[in-house]
């Protein structure tokens, strides 16, 4: 696990180096669907959900993201329809009778896939192949990580045929993404002892909460689900917004709660999620804020990290929230690798 996560910063760099055309042929499809899906089930569905908040804020289009084991209760498909399914090995058994449902209803579709030759790749319309390189770990962060990444560049080719936004254009992105294998690299430098000592410390508590808004939600699911698959702690990815509507009451001074503080001058999502958090200080939960400003009131920990867009920012709240999962199973002394009850890829119901 620790040596895929190590190995981001060169995927990103193989994730860019993916021909723009196509990212362009399956923006091209999308742009002409009258409805368009995004699935994935487990982290490729908070991906998923990623990709979500990325179409709506860069290409102004409503996609909405479904976990892949719910499509046949919740989608309605037809030809007028595309699907588009995220998976790392292709061969996940839910997304894959996801895009066998969506095949037999007339939909269009397409997978987001590391595994050359897998299933998805055969059933599915378009397969963009995200070259990665095997991710061994039953944990995945690299294969995640390049998901993520393609699906801005996604959205961003999107808000170019759809002209949403001068600034939004796909070089701009394409310019910020250039810098972001430099930004983990930082991270891995400057954060990962620090990480380190912060998860030893904090190995003893048993509930967790990952906290963030809008593009952070997702991240923040995605850094729950890290921190139960390989601790076996309990950990809980909310939105922010979400704590005074019950989950308040669970919060006292045995509760971590992790705060993905965005970019200052994302100026109300940033007041917002600060506003979260001093609710949790004020009922004596134990902070630690994620983000590269400094965070007004009481922090107990601060993992900071490199200044950069709004775009780029998630991204390395993503790989600090890996490494928090990672050494906070170390501490904890579980088998990383071989996690209790989890196999690599799911093929049964």
């Amino acid at each position: 696990m620790e040596k895929e996560i190590c190995e981001q910063p060169e995927v990103i760099r193989r994730a860019l180096a993916i021909p723009q055309q196509e990212i362009a042929t399956l923006a091209h499809l999308m742009h002409e669907a009258q409805r368009n899906l995004l699935i994935g089930v487990g982290t490729t569905y908070y991906v998923a959900l990623f990709g979500q908040y990325l179409l709506v804020s860069l290409a102004g289009q409503f996609t909405p993201a479904l976990s892949a084991d719910e499509v046949g209760a919740l989608a309605l498909m037809d030809p007028e329809t595309f699907l588009l399914a995220i998976s790392q090995s292709g061969e996940t058994f839910d997304t894959l009778q996801a895009l066998r449902h969506a095949r037999a209803a007339g939909a269009r579709t397409g997978v987001i896939v590391n595994v050359p030759g897998s299933s998805m790749t055969r059933v599915a319309g378009l397969a963009l192949l995200q070259n990665s390189g095997p991710e061994i770990s039953v944990i995945s962060t690299k294969a995640a990580m390049a998901q993520m990444v393609l699906l801005l560049r996604l959205a961003a080719e999107l808000s170019r045929l759809k002209r949403h936004g001068s600034a939004t254009h796909p070089l701009n992105i394409f310019k910020e993404l250039n810098h972001l294998s430099e930004l983990l690299t930082t991270v891995l430098q400057t954060q990962q002892e620090y990480i380190r000592q912060l998860a030893r410390r904090y190995s003893r508590y048993e509930n967790w909460f990952f906290l963030g808004r809008g593009m952070y939600t997702s991240i923040a699911f995605e850094a729950a689900l890290k921190m139960k698959e390989v601790t076996y702690l309990h950990a809980e990815g909310m939105p922010a917004g979400f704590l005074k509507h019950g989950t308040l009451s669970l919060i006292d001074h045995n509760t971590p709660s992790v705060f993905l503080m965005p970019p200052k001058e994302q100026n109300e999502l940033y007041d917002l999620t600060l506003s979260s958090m001093e609710e949790v200080h004020a009922r004596g939960g134990r902070v630690i804020a994620f983000g590269s400003d400094d965070v007004p009131g009481h922090v107990d920990e601060e993992v900071r990290l490199p200044k950069t867009s709004p775009w780029i920012a998630p991204f390395l709240h993503l790989l600090a929230g890996q490494l928090l999962a990672y050494e906070t199973a170390v501490a904890l002394g579980r088998n990383v690798d071989r996690p209790r009850s989890l196999a690599k890829s799911v093929t049964v119901a």
